[in-house]
């Protein structure tokens, strides 16, 4: 190569980036303080305003041709599934319900052979083409929100069009459910909660709900001391075909016998439940109800140390997912320290359920009941006025808020 030729390399090399960028049509960003990944990318100069628009329009109408496809096939019944939550089970059963009695619910899936889930095993039925906010209120009664969840299956039952048998049924179910448990701490909705359960026992005596509407039904009697509509229910409740719901039904007699001031026998009939194996985990959850029903009939005879134990085992053996078990074994715990002139540690038994369980109203408001006037014991008097303000703004029309208010005006 000649010294010409090898000088005009040399300064092809070095030419400035500039001015090759203008050779090549690119637009090289300025140099200094960029980064130096955006000082090594060239920019390309922008297209026309005119191509701009048309590629634009092209990605709409690829997106819309998109969402159009989407909603079809969402819409298509293919996709329609009934999902049916079990209590045994964390696998959720999908597929079409094709038939529904007191005794269980039949799913046909896709594919496969029917599945047959029996009632007492039923969680929740998510149903084919339900409003999206039903599940929304589902949450809210399991956490505790009950008047918000009422309001919404109020308004979901007015919306519900024909054609829709099965899901107005659940909903009407939800609703007396929801009513019953604000009875709980409402005896002015003890009746409208009575009222709702019998219209849908009457009109839906074939409903997978059924056992679980009788039970209610015999609770709100037993808590309006009404014991022979009462003893009625729950002996219907016995007539169930699993041991879970008659061990239910053998402790909600006892529970009568307790209310009517039998504690003797009340004790036999618990004592009677226990005597049979729990095997499965429905079977337990009514072991350890039939636990709490004893331990109160102890502390009753004043028999406090085996209450305690009894106590003790139920906390140790539930889950602690089960609120409404464990709940109840803190109020009683509390009630058998209080017995024993242990207010310290009644204290601290009681604590455990508004800052544990406070979604369970019924033992909540009891145990708010106990601590505003505890808390005085231990000369702690801004943690009972706390307490005494807790009971009465959540729970204005609870028994245990009038027995309060009869106290203090003593």
């Amino acid at each position: 190569m000649t010294t010409d030729g090898m000088q005009r390399m040399s300064q092809s090399r070095i030419e400035p980036a500039d001015q090759r960028a203008g050779q090549t049509g690119l637009s090289v960003p300025a140099r200094g303080n960029e980064p130096w990944s955006r000082r090594s990318i060239p920019e390309f100069v922008p297209e026309s305003e005119p191509r701009r628009r048309s590629r634009k329009r092209c990605r709409w109408s690829f997106f819309g041709a998109f969402l159009g496809v989407a909603c079809v096939l969402a819409a298509s019944p293919a996709t329609a599934l009934d999902i049916v939550s079990r209590k045994s089970s964390e696998k959720n059963v999908q597929g079409t319900i094709t038939q529904i009695t007191r005794d269980g619910i039949t799913v046909t899936p896709r594919l496969g052979k029917p599945i047959t889930i029996p009632a007492n095993d039923i969680q929740s039925v998510r149903w084919d083409g339900e409003p999206a906010k039903l599940n929304l209120a589902r949450g809210d009664e399991k956490s505790g929100r009950v008047e918000k969840a009422l309001q919404t299956y109020q308004e979901i039952l007015k919306q519900i069009g024909p054609g829709k048998t099965n899901l107005k049924r659940d909903v009407e179910f939800l609703i007396a459910r929801a009513t019953a448990r604000l009875a709980r701490t409402d005896s002015s909705k003890r009746d409208l909660a009575i009222q709702a359960l019998e219209a849908f026992l009457k009109k839906a005596s074939d409903s997978f709900r059924y056992y679980e509407a009788v039970q209610l039904l015999g609770e709100l009697y037993l808590a309006k001391k009404d014991f022979r509509q009462a003893k009625s229910a729950f002996e219907q409740l016995g007539r169930a075909p699993w041991r879970d719901f008659q061990m239910a039904a053998q402790s909600a007699l006892a529970q009568i016998l307790l209310a009517q001031g039998k504690v003797s026998e009340a004790l036999k009939t618990f004592d009677a439940v226990l005597q049979a194996q729990a095997k499965t985990p429905l079977e337990k959850q009514r072991r350890w109800e039939a636990m709490l029903g004893k331990a109160n009939c102890l502390v009753q005879q004043k028999q406090y140390e085996p209450a305690l134990k009894l106590l003790q085992d139920v906390v140790r053996e539930a889950p602690a997912e089960n609120s409404r078990i464990l709940a109840e074994a803190y109020v009683r715990q509390g009630d058998c320290l209080q017995a024993m002139g242990k207010p310290k540690e009644a204290v601290l038994a009681y604590l455990h359920v508004p800052v544990l369980f406070p979604q369970e109203s019924q033992r909540h408001a009891e145990a708010l009941y106990h601590l505003s006037r505890l808390w005085n014991a231990v000369e702690r008097p801004e943690r009972a006025a706390d307490a005494r303000a807790e009971l009465e703004s959540k729970y204005p029309d609870s028994p245990w808020t009038k027995r309060l208010t009869a106290a203090s005006s003593q």
